[in-house]
């Protein structure tokens, strides 16, 4: 017996910031099926035209300094994938989040810090903050201090 779909988990994760394509991978699915039962249960969606009124001066320079492609979609309403093809039409380099080294959180310094002053394992603690797009990647940046991330203390 099918159960469908679960559409409070649906809901909260577009409020969270997830494009319908990311929920819809999620839940085997496509994103216009996600986008219907979204509509459906009242939920407003996004605009998807935004995206020509992104104040990319202003979005480069905040990538730059840390900020995550997905920080960046929720910031400026847009999808995370919108904001990386549009930085990258400029010709800025997208960090690889698999491969990010370091971050900078306030008193830890570290992810280990703050996965133990947490209580979840190093693991677990840069999952959450690849999710969220607290981590970047760029040594060269972060030694000269212009890829500042989102201090979570």
């Amino acid at each position: 017996m099918n159960e469908g779909p679960d559409i409070r988990a649906i809901i909260a994760e577009y409020a969270a910031g997830d494009s319908p394509s990311v929920i819809a991978r999620r839940h085997g699915t496509s994103a216009e099926v996600i986008r219907e039962w979204l509509e459906a249960a009242g939920v407003q969606l996004r605009a998807r035209g935004v995206e020509a009124n992104l104040p990319m001066d202003r979005v480069a320079k905040e990538y730059r300094r840390g900020d995550g492609l997905p920080v960046l979609g929720r910031r400026y309403g847009v999808e995370p994938e919108t904001i990386r093809r549009r930085l990258m039409k400029r010709g800025v380099k997208i960090r690889d989040q698999r491969t990010a080294q370091r971050v900078r959180y306030g008193r830890h310094g570290d992810i280990a810090g703050l996965a133990a002053e947490l209580g979840v394992s190093e693991q677990r603690m840069t999952e959450l903050l690849l999710a969220h797009g607290l981590l970047f990647d760029d040594p060269a940046a972060e030694a000269a201090g212009t890829a500042d991330a989102e201090d979570v203390t």
